[in-house]
Parts: structure tokens; C-alpha cells; sequence
């Protein structure tokens, strides 16, 4: 059995292939940004069992190479990279790794809403620039979480762990979904059920933790950032693609919200010269949500197993993402 594995980064995951007892044949292939393979690349996939993605794109070109794959797998709970379509026309089963980083983009979602609401970075700006009564002043522009409302847009696995952290805050939970969750789990951190368009208006933060897909690409642009409260902060730990960067840009430089996190783009990295990085009050990190020194190797392992029960021991694999099996 050979696994080849679509990352970026090497070393990093070199490290977490060689921590794995009983490890098979593997090969790590350096995923290009633009999804078009090498002839050396293609090469190296074309008698691989399992590819197991971390970064990368499991497209037609891939495929047409990789006469031996038996199974797909994502690393993380975002599955956008994948051709569905054409795994499913070979037969080929994906599955996707749901919850495995829940806890890990909470906390990021979290320290970006507190930061934000503490104006950190105006403050840190202004700190580091010596200008240091600018600093105290600015700060006490910030705002408290008691009592503030937290809208959570995709009360899944990670917008649940958020909400139980926001309680903790002290902060009311409102969540809007296509349809409403389970009752005895909204019930379980006190959320209630909104539609968009009142809890943006309602929102005192609002957090983005849906995955992309057709129907949420491009849902906050120009008119739902207008339809917040001037004194609300947006944050966005889910994929690129869900905002409107640049009107996102314009309801900061105008003023329309009091500020934003991001930790993902529609163009992955962010280009020097992206007008993003001059935006106030924008939080910028790079796609590090659930990075962690001690919680990748488990989501990791997670997915191996997976992959791995499938193809070596005949087992039915958790979190299908298409019906071939």
C-alpha cells in the first residue's frame, strides 16, 4: 500500500508521517497553488493507493494519473479542492475529516472577537509607534462581550464550540442556519435560530463559520456589511470566498463596521500589494486557525485511520463525502 499526500510545508509534515506507528509507503508531493501538476509529480501518484489532502486539488489531471487510487482523503473538514464529479464517475470514495480542527478555529474565532473588541490592533500600532497616550486613548473605544450578541452563521461542529466559549463571555448566542439545528442542541449553549438578514442587523459580532459552498460564496458583500451595526466586527475562520474582500475594505475605510478578522482569502497567499493588508482595523492571519503544536498530529492521525481501515482492512470509511460504497 503506497499513500501519497498533497500538503505544503514538507518538514512540518514529514514529522507527523514519521510519529505514526506502522507507517506505510508514502511520498510527499509539494500541492501547487494554481491545482496544475508536474510531469514528476503525476508520476509519483500514479501507483498510490490513498492520497490524503492537506493542501492541494484532487482534479481531472490528478485522477487521470493515478491508475492505482482507491480513496480519497481530506486531513481537514474542507472539501472545496475536490472534483466530486469526477471521483464519482471512477468510483472513487472521498471523505472528509468533520470536527477534527472544531476546537482549535474556535479558539482562533475567539481570540480574534476579544482582540477585536479590546482594539488591539489600533492599539498595538499605536503602542509600537511610541505614541503611547494615542494607545490608551484608542482603547477605550473598546467594547465588552457581557451581554453583547454573538451571531453565529453555521452552528456546526465549530460555530458550537465557539458558542459554548462566547458563553463563557457572557454573550448571547443567535446562529443562522438553512434550517434550524436540533433543538436539544441549540438548547445546549442557549442559541436561537435568526434569519440573515436579522441577525446581521442584530449582531453585535458576527462570526462566519459555514463551509463555501455555492450558495454561501459571496454571501457577505457590499449590502450585508451595510446592514450592520457601525459598531459590530465581522470574523471569518471558514474558507475565501464567503466575504467580499473588497467590500469588506470599502465598510472599513467608510466606517460602516468597527472592524474585522480574517484568517482565509479568495486568493491564498495574500499578494503584497493586496488592498486587504492597508485596510483599519483589520485582522489579517495566514490560514492558521487550527494550526496548532499540539493538535495537528491528531487530526492527522484521524484521517490517516481512516483512509487506512478502508483500503487495508475492508472497513466502511467515516464521513463519505459521495455515494460509491
Amino acid at each position: 500500500m503506497k499513500i501519497a499526500y498533497l500538503l505544503r510545508g514538507k518538514p512540518e509534515y514529514q514529522a507527523r508521517i514519521e510519529a505514526i506507528p506502522d507507517h506505510p509507503r508514502y511520498v510527499l508531493i509539494e500541492a501547487p497553488e494554481d491545482g496544475i501538476y508536474t510531469k514528476e509529480q503525476l508520476g509519483q501518484v500514479a501507483d498510490a493507493d490513498i492520497v490524503i489532502v492537506s493542501n492541494g486539488f484532487v482534479n481531472e489531471q490528478l485522477l487521470s494519473a493515478a491508475n492505482r487510487l482507491k480513496f480519497v482523503q481530506r486531513s481537514g473538514a474542507g472539501y472545496e479542492g475536490l472534483d466530486l464529479d469526477a471521483l464519482t464517475r471512477r468510483g472513487i470514495p472521498a471523505a472528509n475529516n468533520p470536527g477534527a480542527n472544531a476546537k482549535r478555529v474556535a479558539d482562533t474565532c475567539l481570540a480574534m472577537i476579544l482582540s477585536l473588541a479590546r482594539g488591539y490592533p489600533r492599539v498595538q500600532t499605536l503602542t509600537r509607534e511610541g505614541r503611547w497616550g494615542e494607545a490608551r486613548l484608542a482603547a477605550k473605544e473598546g467594547m465588552e462581550l457581557e451581554n453583547k450578541v454573538l451571531g453565529i452563521i453555521g452552528l456546526g461542529a465549530i460555530g458550537f464550540e465557539l458558542a459554548r466559549r462566547a458563553r463563557a463571555c457572557d454573550m448571547r448566542i443567535t446562529y443562522h442556519n438553512p434550517r434550524p439545528v436540533p433543538a436539544e442542541r441549540a438548547a445546549a449553549v442557549n442559541a436561537g435560530w435568526m434569519s440573515l438578514k436579522e441577525l446581521l442587523a442584530g449582531s453585535d459580532v458576527v462570526s462566519l463559520n459555514c463551509p463555501l459552498t455555492e450558495q454561501t460564496r459571496g454571501l457577505i458583500g457590499a449590502a450585508e456589511l451595510a446592514s450592520m451595526k457601525p459598531s459590530a466586527y465581522l470574523v471569518c475562520a471558514a474558507r475565501g470566498g464567503i466575504v467580499d474582500e473588497a467590500a469588506l475594505r470599502t465598510a472599513l475605510e467608510e466606517g460602516l463596521i468597527a472592524g474585522a478578522g480574517l484568517d482565509n482569502y479568495a486568493t491564498e497567499p495574500l499578494r503584497e500589494d493586496d488592498p486587504l493588508l492597508r485596510a483599519p482595523n483589520l485582522l489579517l492571519s495566514p490560514h492558521v486557525a487550527a494550526v496548532t503544536r499540539d493538535g495537528s498530529l491528531w487530526g492527522f492521525r484521524r484521517a490517516f485511520e481512516n483512509a487506512r481501515q478502508y483500503v487495508r482492512d475492508g472497513k466502511r470509511p467515516q464521513w463519505l463525502l459521495n455515494d460509491v460504497i
